[in-house]
């Protein structure tokens, strides 16, 4: 992991802790920044599995269609 914080994230940063007025509200951002980092890791690991990103093409051209009528309502 790089020690220095690019370009917009030092900013990002400090807007973020502009908002914690406790030791509650550090420990609920570092929960959410944690479960916001896991779900992204996993949403790039299963698009690299799938090859493709969600709601889009695989990268051979096929892509999948729904042809359940009970599917569709979703």
């Amino acid at each position: 992991m790089k020690k220095e914080l690019q370009f917009g994230q030092s900013d990002l940063a400090s807007s973020l802790a502009m908002n914690l007025k406790s030791e509650e509200d550090v420990s609920e951002m570092a929960r959410m920044l944690s479960k916001v980092a896991i779900e992204r890791a996993l949403e790039i690991e299963m698009e690299e599995h799938l090859g493709e990103k969600s709601h889009g093409r695989r990268k051979n051209g096929n892509s999948r269609k729904v042809t359940n009528k009970f599917f569709r309502k979703f």
